[in-house]
């Protein structure tokens, strides 16, 4: 008796020990299978337990009904292979341990047999305590221990499995509470590194800084840091400031605050939102500090994004709508008001027809909505409606936004309104077509209405005119009163001539002073003729123009189709050379063209064109006109004179020829040559013996070229003539296109000792303003005042006083033209210094001027008083 109580003692303390064993085992930093795993091997340690060293813990898994959930294997200990396989997992009621975990009660089996068929599906030779692991009536798993075969049921041995089971609830409880813990605050963690969060701690006390993992791994910051001034430096200087004081504020306990700064990582800086908050003592006093941090960067970054969106779609000029899947309006922007005319609360929720024109056909729509259920955009002029009704048009882009699933969300149209465009389209189109002056249509748009006039009279057998018009003088306007009034006044007598003609008759201005008059369907030339009569006398009426009265005229050309020509371009040829004839005519009138006008035309070509070949050809020569002093009679000096003598010998007047080099340019290399020519003659004679000094005319085109100064001092370095020999004929009107440059000029010239004469004196302007300034030397009396100076007392008077004149202002004056011994005794007795003309010789070639100076020849000036057929020259012996 006193051995089996000693055997019952060491059996209580051996079922403590596994007790506490496994509540040690459930404190161990463990997973869940190792300790019910080592738990079962503390179990079979038991030497007084008839158990197989095998056996599982099985854990309940709930599940829905009618079943109701499962066991599943968890831990185990020796089980064979095919018993882990078709036991991993038991149905609630199915076999033994489905039995225990459905009725809550321990199940013993003294020996397996056909009744007790294991999931395997073999009788096995052994017994089985099978134990629900419960926990105040909660189910939690079932304990399976093999038995010895034959094993006798045994109260103690129950109740000892009983304390087992309990203890392992215990345990499986606290482990997975932990477990979830566990797993709850890996969940937490990702989550917070998901969401770029995380918390600090600042430990009042001790100054110290502690950091989340999390937040020192997003911010690539150090755990543990110094203190609040450790902390402070990791925060951006223009916000380090903000941060302390509502830090500070919370260690004096004021309640949380949010804070929005800029954190400084470890490579990049992060803009941070965070929330401060303190934590109180028992005295209510601050202990630490408690924050959060969360990396709002790219959060930052995306409502600064959404912001400038939103400006960008606000503050753009093109009109924005945004309609659902439906068509229904959602949004629109500022310009779509201002451009439509509707606010946005009175088109939020409608659909876009309400904009719809009357424009367009349903043909029209069901195009664009096809393009755009196919392609997913549409682009197009379209004409839409204003609030107002006003129709205007715009370029319409229509965009399909598409869901995640590929299905159509939204529209998007972006219009931009094309009134201003088209409004410029058609002012440019009539710029390109009209005279910006006076609005007329110009050269392009009359050349496409001449070509449609002469089409339709083509077919027709109608006659179509054209006049060519000029007015007359005009530059002087333009010279004297400048450009302004000169403006004021062609847009004065553009009205003035559209005035004179019917409506459908086309006026276009082609540029400066001319104009050109189309008038169609007409039947006669009389028609065209009364026009341009109508056109003479409406210009004849006084106009008004800047406080200035005008008289103005015009000369017109006037040219038929099909009479005188069969193209647009012949017949403005024509009337051009009809207006040629008209300015020669006297101007002020009309002429019509004829077939010899054409014929004239193709001389002048001809002409140019041997006037070309001439100069290359070298078949100018150079005569000289003897000028003469009245004093002794005596050649002081001559005028160079340029002749065209063709190879065949025949001469070319210079009156034809040289208008024609001035007009076409010619003139510039012809005059150098003229020139050069003569410069070296006199050079040559100077050398001889003859002092003489060549005077030489320039003509406009040679007084106005670049370089001319430079040009002249080239030749006379070229041939050795001094300045002081040359003499440069030049007129009043070349001197008024442009007065401070050509004074200039002339100043120039007078500095490398070339003399200077204004040639055809009388005959322009005769202005005593420009004589005063201009710096000339010699006045040379134009030969119309000459030729009738006997008969004719005014220009008698007008020769006289110019010679007073010129002495006053210590000017030499020369004659031309003088032919008989009256004139000379004449200007003689007005005291001329010079005369030139047929009385004492005509311009000769060079060789017959060199043998005047050897022979001496000489002017007598003997009783030219009284016998006018005195010879007029005599040799000097």
């Amino acid at each position: 008796m006193g051995g089996s109580s000693v055997s019952g003692q060491l059996q209580l303390a051996e079922q403590q020990k596994v007790l506490n064993d496994l509540l040690l085992l459930g404190m161990a930093p463990l997973s869940l299978q190792e300790i019910l795993e080592r738990g079962l091997e503390l179990i079979y340690s038991l030497s007084w337990l008839p158990i197989q060293a095998k056996g599982c813990v099985f854990l309940w898994r709930q599940g829905p009904a009618p079943a109701g959930g499962e066991l599943v294997m968890c831990a185990q200990r020796n089980l064979e292979d095919s018993l882990l396989e078709s036991c991993a997992t038991v149905p609630q009621g199915r076999c033994l341990c489905g039995r225990a975990a459905k009725e809550r009660l321990l199940v013993f089996a003294e020996r397996m047999n056909a009744a007790h068929v294991c999931a395997a599906g073999t009788v096995r030779d052994h017994g089985h305590y099978i134990v629900p692991i419960c926990r105040e009536e909660e189910l939690i798993g079932v304990l399976n221990l093999y038995l010895h075969a034959g094993h006798r049921r045994n109260g103690t041995e129950e109740e000892f499995l009983r304390a087992v089971a309990n203890t392992l609830a215990v345990i499986i409880r606290k482990k997975q509470a932990e477990e979830r813990i566990a797993e709850s605050e890996a969940r937490l963690a990702r989550n917070q590194t998901i969401a770029r969060l995380g918390h600090w701690i600042w430990d009042i006390a001790a100054d110290r800084f502690l950091l989340s993992p999390q937040m020192a791994a997003v911010f690539g910051l150090p755990a543990a840091i110094a203190s609040l001034d450790d902390f402070l430096e990791r925060i951006h200087a223009d916000d380090r400031e903000r941060v302390k004081q509502t830090i500070l504020q919370a260690r004096d306990g004021r309640a949380a605050q949010e804070i929005d700064c800029r954190l400084t990582g470890a490579s990049r800086e992060f803009a941070v939102h965070g929330e401060v908050e303190p934590c109180l003592d028992p005295q209510g006093k601050a202990a630490r500090i408690e924050g959060i941090i969360q990396d709002v960067t790219f959060l930052k970054k995306a409502q600064n994004d959404l912001l400038l969106s939103a400006k960008i779609f606000e503050s753009s000029i093109e009109g924005i709508t945004i309609t659902d899947a439906q068509g229904k309006i959602q949004f629109v922007n500022r310009a779509f008001t201002d451009i439509t005319g509707y606010a946005a609360e009175e088109v939020i929720g409608e659909n876009p027809r309400l904009l719809r024109s009357s424009r367009h056909d349903p043909v029209f729509y069901q195009g664009m909505w096809q393009e755009l259920l196919q392609r997913g955009n549409w682009q197009g002029e379209i004409w839409n409606r204003r609030k107002n009704g006003e129709t205007y048009p715009e370029w319409l882009s229509i965009t399909s936004i598409k869901d995640g699933r590929g299905q159509v969300s939204n529209y998007v149209a972006v219009f931009h309104d094309l009134t201003a465009v088209k409004r410029n389209e058609a002012q440019l189109r009539f710029q390109a077509q009209h005279d910006a002056l006076t609005g007329l249509p110009n050269s392009v748009l009359f050349a496409d209405r001449l070509g449609v006039a002469v089409g339709h009279a083509r077919g027709s057998g109608g006659k179509v005119a054209v006049l060519f018009v000029d007015l007359d003088n005009f530059k002087r306007v333009n010279d004297s009163l400048g450009y302004t009034v000169g403006d004021l006044l062609l847009q004065e007598c553009a009205a003035r001539i559209r005035g004179c003609l019917a409506d459908e008759v086309t006026v276009s201005r082609q540029g400066s002073d001319v104009f050109l008059v189309l008038v169609e369907g007409i039947g006669h030339a009389k028609e065209s003729t009364d026009a341009a009569r109508r056109i003479i006398e409406g210009l004849s009426r006084p106009l008004v123009v800047d406080g200035h009265e005008f008289h103005m005229t015009a000369s017109i050309g006037i040219t038929l189709f099909p009479d005188d020509a069969r193209t647009p371009g012949d017949l403005i040829k024509n009337a051009g050379l009809a207006l040629d004839r008209a300015k020669e005519a006297g101007k002020n009138t009309y002429e019509l063209f004829t077939r010899g006008l054409n014929d004239k035309v193709q001389r002048r070509l001809t002409l140019e064109n041997d006037l070309r070949k001439a100069l290359l050809k070298q078949e100018f020569l150079v005569h000289y006109q003897p000028r003469v002093s009245l004093a002794d009679g005596r050649m002081e000096s001559v005028e160079a004179l340029v002749r065209w003598q063709r190879n065949d010998g025949q001469l070319v007047s210079p009156a034809e020829f040289i208008p024609l080099a001035e007009e076409t340019g010619l003139i510039l290399p012809l005059g150098e040559l003229v020139l050069r020519i003569a410069c070296a003659d006199v050079r040559h004679w100077r050398d001889q013996g003859f002092p003489l000094r060549v005077s030489v005319n320039l003509s406009p085109r040679q007084f106005h070229q670049e370089g001319l100064v430079g040009r002249v001092a080239a030749i006379l370095a070229e041939t050795g003539l001094p300045g002081s020999a040359l003499e440069f004929e030049i007129t009043e009107g070349m001197v008024m296109t442009n007065e401070e440059k050509a004074i200039g000029l002339l100043g120039q010239l007078r500095e490398m000792g070339i003399a200077l004469s204004v040639d055809d004196f009388g005959t322009g302007y005769s202005s005593l303003y420009y004589l005063k300034r201009l710096p000339i030397d010699t006045l040379k009396i134009d030969r119309t005042f000459i030729r009738d100076i006997q008969e004719n007392p005014d220009d008698m008077a007008i020769v006289a006083a110019t010679v007073s004149m010129a002495h006053r202002l210590q000017l030499r004056v020369v004659a031309e033209g003088v032919e008989t011994l009256e004139q000379l005794a004449t200007l003689c007795r007005f005291g001329c210094d010079q005369i030139q003309g047929y009385l004492f010789s005509p311009a000769v070639p060079a060789a017959n001027l060199f043998q005047f100076l050897r022979e001496g020849r000489y002017l007598s000036l003997e009783g030219v008083d009284c016998h006018p057929a005195e010879p007029a020259h005599r040799t000097r012996q």
